[in-house]
C-alpha cells in the first residue's frame, strides 16, 4: 500500500487515476438515492441552502467505497449526513438547547442505535431534535442488518458512546458549562474523539464483515485509527479556523495563537502534525491482521482524501457549483 507523507496539496488531489473516475462514477450512481433520503429531513437543508451537504456527503461516501454499489455509497453518505445534522444541533444552529437537553438527545440517539428495548428514553421535542434522532436511528437500523453486527456490536456501541460524549463536552465548552481548554494537551483528547473518526471506522468493520476482535487486534487497530483521527482533527481545524473564530468554537489554530504563535506559525505547526500522523497511518494499517485490512484501507482512503479537502478549505462553506465541477457533466445533469 502506498503511503502519503503530507496532506494533499489541493482538494481531491488524492483522487488520481484510476481512483478518481471510480469515485466520480460512484457519486453519480448514488446521488439520487442520497438526495431522496435527505429530503425526508429538514435538518439536512434544501438543495439551495447553505446547510446542504448532500453532494459533499455523497462524495465522501464514494471516496470511502469507490468500488461499492450505489446503495453502499448512499448508506455511507446517509451516516455522514445524520452526523452533520447532529453536529449542527450540538452547535446550536437549529435551536438553542440547554446542556441537559443536548445530553438527552445524545442518549436518545444511542438508545435508538444500540438498545434492544426503548426503556428510559427521554421525550425528545419535535422539530430538529426529533429529526436528528430519527435520522440517527435510520442509519443504524441499516447497519444492524449487516451479518457481522451481533459479533462486534459491543465495540461499535462503546466507540459511539465515547464519541458522542466528547461531542457533548465540546458543547459544554461552547455553553460555558465546562472550562475551555487552553493548550493542545487539554484540547486534543476530546477534540479527536468528537470528530467521530474512530466510531465511523468501527461501523466500517461491520460493513466489511469483521466478526473477531481480540485484545491484540484492538491494540493494532487503534495504533492506526488514532493516527487517522489525529490527522483528520488537525486538518478539520485548519479548514474551519476562520468560521469557528467567529462563532467562538474552540479550535487548535486559536489555541496556538493565544499561546503566542502567529497565524502562519500555527498553520504550519498543525499541518506538520497532521502530515506526521498521515505518514504513520500507512505503516500502522500495513501491520493490521488480514481480517482488519478492508476497514483499514477504507480508513487510509478517507484520511488522505478528507485531509486534502480540509487543509485547503472549510467544506461547510462549499457551494454546490464548486462540487459539481468535481462531478463533471453527468453529475450536473443528474442534479437538474
Amino acid at each position: 500500500m502506498g503511503h502519503t507523507a503530507s496532506p494533499s496539496p489541493e482538494p481531491g488531489a488524492d483522487l488520481t487515476e484510476p481512483a478518481r473516475p471510480n469515485v466520480l462514477a460512484a457519486v453519480e450512481r448514488a446521488l439520487p438515492r442520497v438526495r431522496a433520503w435527505a429530503g425526508r429531513y429538514s435538518v439536512m437543508g434544501a438543495s439551495d441552502d447553505a446547510r446542504d451537504t448532500v453532494v459533499w456527503s455523497t462524495l465522501y461516501g464514494a471516496a470511502t467505497w469507490p468500488d461499492g454499489s450505489a446503495q453502499t455509497v448512499a448508506d455511507e453518505a446517509a451516516l455522514a449526513l445524520a452526523l452533520f445534522a447532529y453536529d449542527d444541533l450540538m452547535e446550536g444552529k437549529f435551536v438553542d438547547l440547554s446542556y441537559r437537553e443536548l445530553g438527552e438527545v445524545a442518549e436518545a440517539c444511542l438508545e435508538s442505535g444500540f438498545s434492544r428495548t426503548a426503556t428510559g428514553r427521554p421525550d425528545i421535542a419535535p422539530g430538529a431534535p426529533r429529526e436528528v434522532v430519527d435520522a440517527f436511528s435510520d442509519v443504524f437500523h441499516r447497519l444492524r442488518k449487516c451479518p457481522a453486527w451481533p459479533s462486534i456490536e459491543w465495540y461499535v456501541a462503546q466507540r459511539w458512546r465515547k464519541g458522542l460524549a466528547a461531542m457533548l463536552r465540546d458543547s459544554g465548552w461552547r455553553l460555558g458549562v465546562e472550562k475551555r481548554p487552553e493548550t493542545l494537551a487539554e484540547y486534543l483528547p476530546t477534540a479527536v474523539e468528537s470528530l467521530l473518526t474512530i466510531p465511523y471506522a468501527a461501523a466500517w468493520m461491520v460493513k466489511c464483515g469483521v466478526t473477531k476482535l481480540d485484545a491484540a487486534d484492538l491494540t493494532r487497530w487503534h495504533r492506526a485509527a488514532d493516527e487517522a483521527a489525529m490527522a483528520l482533527r488537525l486538518s478539520n481545524d485548519l479548514g474551519t479556523a476562520e468560521r469557528e473564530s467567529l462563532s467562538g468554537t474552540v479550535n487548535a489554530v486559536e489555541i496556538l495563537m493565544r499561546g503566542g504563535m502567529s497565524l502562519d506559525q500555527a498553520t504550519t505547526s498543525l499541518r506538520d502534525m497532521a502530515a506526521a500522523s498521515l505518514a504513520r497511518l500507512g505503516p500502522a494499517v500495513d501491520a493490521l491482521p488480514e481480517h482488519l485490512m478492508p476497514p483499514g484501507r477504507a480508513m487510509v482512503r478517507v484520511a488522505r482524501f478528507t485531509c486534502g479537502w480540509w487543509t485547503e478549505r472549510d467544506t461547510d462553506a462549499l457551494q454546490l457549483a464548486e462540487l459539481r465541477g468535481l462531478l463533471g457533466a453527468r453529475g450536473d445533469q443528474e442534479e437538474r
